[in-house]
């Protein structure tokens, strides 16, 4: 199992990557890019589960998340929080289950993972918590 998260407030432009920057648990299976990139190398299925709270810049806006897999958004994981007034937080959460082929020497099926504000609108993050499990 590997979980990531980020208390600290912060504001995120239309398609920027949602930044992590605590490890609380590791797995050999996950490398960390920079925080905001996830690449899966073992062959299996895992388990991506995502929440946080996460609010609009702006009143009468949505504040949407989602979960890319190598840069491909995955249309399941979409959420958005609605808020009526600048500020308004909600909850965002989504889980997906992700499918890593087995690679070799002429093919390399490594699955990189980024939680994106895809919103067309600046929202604020307050907290985000990033878990993947390895089913099998």
């Amino acid at each position: 199992m590997y979980q990531i998260y980020n208390k600290t407030s912060t504001e995120y432009a239309q398609n920027a990557p949602i930044v992590f920057n605590t490890t609380k648990y590791d797995d050999c299976r996950v490398t960390n890019q920079s925080g905001t990139t996830f690449s899966l190398r073992a062959p299996g299925r895992y388990l991506v589960s995502f929440n946080g709270v996460g609010s609009s810049t702006q009143a009468t806006s949505p504040f949407t998340v989602a979960l890319y897999q190598n840069e491909a958004e995955l249309p399941e994981t979409i959420t958005t929080v609605y808020s009526t007034a600048a500020g308004d937080a909600g909850a965002l959460i989504f889980s997906t289950i992700v499918n890593v082929l087995p690679s070799c020497a002429a093919i390399d099926n490594r699955v990189n993972l980024q939680v994106v504000a895809t919103s067309a609108n600046s929202g604020t993050m307050a907290n985000a918590n990033l878990v993947i499990y390895r089913l099998k």
